[in-house]
């Protein structure tokens, strides 16, 4: 068989004009975060740690703490008011591959709707009567979360760690979520983010990463740890954005122009590049012989009623048998979903003679 050959469209002046009809909002977006460990020498009893910059009204807190054994969280407050609620469980990590004196605790904490605050500042207090020893704060505000219900899904976990650690088994979680991953561990070593991943802090060697998710899936947060054997607790989180009124509203269609292989060919796969926004782009085809059509737009089932459905930068495979022993094709990509539309840069198509 003579090699694979592919043909490329680029979208960018027909989805100029798709844009200016469609609506607009902002998807989940890092703004900020910050790291402390100690005390407040006016509250023994207490972690205060602030915000390097101003929060934004309706954004989004997430965080993470790890303490001492000895002791319990009472309470999580900000200057603000803001009311924080807990993510999932408080681990005790303390597992025979460590000293005792590594063992510690950990939890997670959100705040919602938040005010805006150009000087907000957040306490942790402990249950303790004297100073607490150990404790780490790791905190990140995010913009674009739904202010009602921010929480998609959750997933936690401890145990032991070398080489590779996640946050338990795969949840499944909705395009345009941003998935926020905290692992907090009780010794050296150097933690690299997972795949996909954008690190956000590496303070004592812990990390806090994040990502959006550009397709329903099932998805964990992970990453992969360089150095001594440690345990580890770890929360995944995934943040859901404002919700769309929309949903499954069709925003708009573009058509390709015409493609010619110069002989009788099939059509094998499909690729887009670009991004999702938390949208959804289906892709039809039309094959004939002859450069007048007739251009009939087709699916996965070799119906008008259906569609291939790509991850972006993903390649999906083609029902050949649709496609095939034809010289001319089209094809046609439809816009639904969320309020910003998915963009799409190119469209690659790989055929065969």
């Amino acid at each position: 068989m003579s090699p694979t050959k592919k043909y490329i469209g680029i979208l960018a002046t027909a989805f100029l004009f798709l844009l200016s009809a469609v609506r607009a909002s902002a998807a989940i977006a890092w703004v900020q975060d910050n790291f402390f460990s100690g005390y407040d020498s006016s509250c023994p009893a207490c972690l205060i740690a602030g915000f390097g910059a101003s929060n934004v009204a309706s954004d989004t807190i997430v965080l993470a703490i790890g303490f001492a054994t000895s002791t319990s969280i009472t309470s999580v407050t900000d200057t603000s008011g803001n009311t924080y609620a807990q993510m999932g469980t408080t681990f005790t990590v303390s597992l025979p591959a460590d000293p005792p004196s590594y063992g510690f605790k950990c939890a997670a904490y959100y705040a919602k709707n938040i005010a805006s605050n150009p000087a907000n500042s957040i306490t942790v207090t402990f249950d303790a009567s004297t100073t607490v020893s150990l404790p780490e704060l790791y905190f990140e505000e995010y913009s674009g979360v739904d202010a009602t219900a921010p929480i998609d899904s959750l997933g936690s976990g401890l145990g032991y760690g070398v080489i590779y650690i996640n946050t338990a088994a795969p949840q499944l979680i909705s395009a345009g979520d941003m998935l926020v991953g905290f692992f907090i561990n009780s010794a050296g070593g150097i933690p690299q983010n997972g795949a996909g991943f954008t690190t956000r802090d590496t303070n004592h060697n812990n990390l806090v990463e994040d990502r959006i998710i550009n397709i329903q899936g099932y998805y964990n947060a992970d990453m992969n740890y360089a150095g001594l054997g440690s345990n580890f607790c770890s929360y995944g989180v995934a943040l859901k954005p404002v919700a769309d009124t929309s949903t499954s509203a069709f925003q708009g269609a573009l058509e390709s122009t015409t493609f010619d292989f110069g002989s009788q060919a099939q059509l094998n796969s499909l690729l887009w590049h670009g991004a999702s926004n938390g949208g959804q782009v289906q892709f039809q085809f039309a094959t004939s012989n002859a450069t007048s059509g007739p251009w009939n737009y087709t699916g996965s089932d070799g119906t008008s009623n259906s569609y291939y459905t790509p991850f972006v930068d993903t390649s999906l495979k083609l029902d050949y048998s649709l496609y095939n022993n034809y010289r001319y094709f089209r094809y046609k990509a439809s816009f639904y979903g969320s309020t910003l539309s998915a963009r799409v840069d190119d469209v690659v198509v790989n055929w065969s003679p």
